[in-house]
């Protein structure tokens, strides 16, 4: 996920959080793929995974994909929710007209724009701004002190936040306009919301990963008012008359390219906001926002809630043919000899791929698939609402859909060119699903000596079966193979060897007691701390690892960041990131043992956290990963790669027990099924991305009672034929309700594209190669928002993207069929 101007907050809408909360938002990137595909984050699906059922009929496909490369959603969180939060002004900066100067990475890290050295302290050095451990919040001490972040404190410290943020934009607006300059008018734009951004990145993360009574009910109370004063800053006329003429001046035309871009990119941010609408269209934006965050907020709370709220307890025998090491984390029942069985990714995934009992199967689909749609959870009424606001919103600013509101300052530009792109790729890869689709069918009926229709809860079991048969493998198989540390000491190595980094853990307490003098407080005991340092020893940014499922944790797997940044006292604020995943836990006796779909669950994630790692700009709203929302997943969905490759693979994959490297019998069984239907995974993907767009480009087309019904029938044509009268995936897509993937979903596969592309560089190079690591981060993973996307595609493919390059990859080229004029709108 990525912002598509400065940073942005799931609950906000994307133009007005163009201007709020972009100083230290940790900003998520990736969401749980629909119905418990671990992968949350791939963009296609992972090749090699299974459609294994469940996944895929969420998606509105009515099929679910088990395996986490269908439905997969990534980084970001469909729903940017939850998030924590540059050096180097001159960092790939040129004269007008000029050629980008790409420098060495790190070359002008701690450098400001004015040319002098950042101060730049110790990585554990305390940073206390204006606050006190009375206010935890607003302490700004590094490392975070959060077992103080207590429900009863954030209320207080929020509204003491705002209260300075609301002086410190009432003493912008004095600025007389004869006197304008960087310094006191955009440079101050910058940091007069500092604390507050903090303090409200804290305590939005908390309500991702900690969810509890007290926090909600703290949260709730200040949502409204956090909203309405992030989005009335572009409203505020004097603001904007100050932006507008300080835009005017000789000093705004002599800036360095740099500044140039924040200052474009404000302008934009402001005048997509509403800032030249009439006051009585203002207050109705205001109105619109702080509804929409109440709104998208309960979604994913019902969610959250709806899975929380089912279990169901299994007798042994009916759990046949579910593997040993899956069996051996579901908690006991309460009756003897039963087995708790939920809808957490890590138990509904493997049990719609490897259960023999087919009515338990049918039991969990149904269940899985009713989240959102029943009792206090049903989010239906709350889509129609958030749809209907949404619509408004982008016709007060000028637009006709939502759609086209939120892509006019991305990749594809207008809602039209995406459903272009996905019905494009619909029309390649459509006859390979089909053909994948019966091939599933005779198989199913040669194996079973009787004609019956699959159905939903059927595919991934069925899929299994069918992978096992044709490519002799079974993921499972490789589980051993993934112990989750030796995992991320693989994903570290790989990282150095690509970009010449180092990584240390660090040990972690929750509670208000150290556990030594260099451990780190987290916010659950299981939370990891890692610090990342140049070869060199230079330290470059630190990063935590919540990676298992709890009830009190939102569902998927996401990445939240704070860009590095120059603070208004000079200090260089490090960047810090946040890993969080939903992974196989550990069994009695045993380490936690990843399938290799989580294993690249967390390469993808860690490709993000990359991209704020290694940014160097000076402004941190172009910063690292906040670059248009259709660009950011490059850098995730490029690391995922490694994760199919041999050399990559022998620097961390050993058996647990016997230390030995996979078989290569068994690697070739999984590159042989890197492949398998994958038709259908990319069709599952396909529908999401047009379930997003139908609803946020033609939502004027739909009547309210018929909505859901129009809505299946138009997805009709990107769906199995098992599953047309399967309910969507629309009450739980938390992507594009409680995040920031609404009208974006598509950026996956528009991504896709250009990581198939661009991991060509390093395939041409043997893989893992560090000079063509360096020439992405200084090409793309230092730039930030600097160009434009595709200019920095450019700077590092030397040409533009090709097309072809992700069909090809994923067996879906041949004999595949030229693509047709895209449809007229509806």
């Amino acid at each position: 996920m990525g912002g598509d101007f400065l940073l942005k907050l799931g609950m906000f809408s994307a133009s007005l959080l163009a201007m709020s909360c972009r100083h230290a938002t940790l900003l998520s990137r990736g969401e749980e793929a629909p119905l418990g595909a671990t992968g949350a984050g791939s963009a296609t699906a992972e090749a090699g995974s299974v459609v294994s059922g469940a996944e895929m009929a969420a998606a509105g496909a009515g099929s679910v994909v088990a395996d986490t490369r269908v439905a997969a959603a990534g980084i970001g969180a469909a729903a940017v929710d939850s998030d924590l939060m540059a050096t180097g002004a001159g960092v790939g900066i040129s004269k007008p007209g000029a050629a980008p100067v790409i420098p060495e990475p790190g070359a002008a890290q701690g450098i400001s724009e004015s040319g002098d050295a950042l101060v730049i302290p110790e990585p554990g050095a305390a940073r206390v701004s204006c606050s006190t451990s009375a206010h935890p919040f607003l302490d700004q001490s590094w490392p975070i002190p959060w077992p103080q972040l207590q429900p009863e404190c954030a209320v207080g410290d929020i509204r003491l936040a705002l209260a300075e943020a609301r002086e410190g934009l009432e003493s912008l607006e004095q600025t007389p306009l004869d006197r304008l300059s960087w310094d006191n008018t955009l440079e101050e734009l910058i940091h007069f919301d500092q604390n507050l951004s903090d303090a409200w990145a804290k305590l939005d993360h908390l309500n991702n990963v900690c969810d509890s009574e007290a926090l909600r009910a703290a949260y709730l109370e200040v949502l409204p008012e956090v909203t309405q004063f992030f989005a009335s800053i572009p409203l505020r006329p004097k603001l904007w008359q100050l932006v507008r003429s300080y835009a005017a001046t000789e000093e705004a035309r002599q800036l360095s390219p740099l500044r140039a871009r924040h200052l474009r990119r404000t302008l934009e941010g402001f005048i997509d906001s509403g800032a030249d609408l009439p006051p009585e269209k203002k207050g109705r934006i205001l109105e619109i926002e702080q509804r929409l965050s109440q709104l998208t907020n309960q979604f994913g709370k019902n969610v959250l809630d709806a899975k929380n709220a089912w279990a169901h307890e299994a007798k042994l025998e009916e759990l046949r043919g579910l593997p040993e090491s899956v069996l051996g984390t579901l908690p006991a029942g309460a009756a003897p000899g039963t087995r708790r069985l939920s809808l957490q990714a890590p138990c509904l995934g493997p049990c719609l791929q490897y259960l023999e009992d087919r009515e338990l199967r049918r039991k969990l689909w149904e269940a899985s698939l009713a989240v959102g749609r029943e009792g206090p959870y049903d989010n239906r009424p709350l889509i129609r609402e958030i749809l209907a606001l949404r619509e408004e919103h982008a016709r007060i600013l000028g637009e006709k859909t939502h759609a086209d509101c939120v892509l006019r300052r991305r990749m594809a530009k207008k809602g039209q060119q995406a459903l272009a792109f996905i019905d494009d790729l619909h029309r390649r890869v459509g006859t390979f699903a089909l053909r994948e689709c019966q091939a599933l069918q005779d198989f199913r009926d040669g194996e079973r000596g009787s004609r019956e229709a699959l159905e939903p809860w059927d595919v991934g079991f069925w899929s299994e079966k069918l992978r096992q048969k044709l490519h002799h493998f079974d993921e499972e198989a490789l589980r051993p193979y993934f112990p989750i540390d030796a995992v991320f000491r693989g994903l570290f190595s790989i990282a150095q060897k690509l970009y010449g980094i180092c990584v240390r853990e660090r040990p972690t307490h929750a509670g208000a007691e150290a556990a030594g003098p260099d451990s780190v407080p987290v916010w659950q005991g299981e939370v990891r701390f890692f610090e990342v340092y140049e070869a060199s020893g230079k330290y470059i940014g630190a990063f935590y690892a919540d990676c298992f499922p709890r009830a009190s944790k939102r569902g998927g797997a996401w990445m939240g960041d704070r860009v590095g940044r120059r603070g208004r006292d000079g200090h260089y604020r490090y960047p810090v990131g946040v890993l969080c995943a939903n992974l196989s836990p550990a069994a009695p006796g045993r380490p936690a043992l990843l399938t290799h779909s989580e294993v690249t669950t967390l390469f993808h994630e860690f490709g993000h956290l990359l991209h704020s790692l290694f940014g160097q700009l000076d402004i941190a709203e172009l910063n690292g990963s906040h670059v248009v929302w259709d660009f950011v997943e490059l850098p995730s969905q490029l690391m995922e790669n490694f994760c199919w490759d041999r050399k990559s693979l022998d620097l961390f994959a050993r058996h647990h027990e016997t230390g030995k490297k996979i078989p290569q019998k068994l690697f070739r069984a999984m590159k042989s099924a890197r492949n398998h239907l994958s038709g259908l995974a990319m069709l599952s993907q396909l529908c999401l991305s047009r379930l997003d767009l139908e609803l946020h480009q033609h939502y004027a087309s739909y009547r309210e009672e018929l909505w859901e019904e129009t809505l299946r029938e138009r997805l009709a044509p990107y769906r199995p034929p098992w599953s047309v009268d399967s309910p969507s995936i629309v009450a739980q897509f938390s992507h594009i309700f409680n995040g920031g993937y609404d009208a974006g979903y598509y950026s996956y596969l528009w991504a896709a594209v250009l990581e198939a592309d661009a991991f060509g560089a390093f395939e041409a190079q043997g893989v893992l190669d560090a000079q063509t690591g360096e020439r992405f981060r200084r090409c793309i993973l230092s730039q930030g928002d600097l160009y434009d996307a595709d200019q920095l595609f450019r700077n590092f493919m030397g040409r533009d993207p090709d097309p072809t390059a992700l069909l090809r990859r994923e067996g879906l080229w041949e004999s595949s069929p030229e693509p047709e004029s895209p449809p007229e709108p509806k």
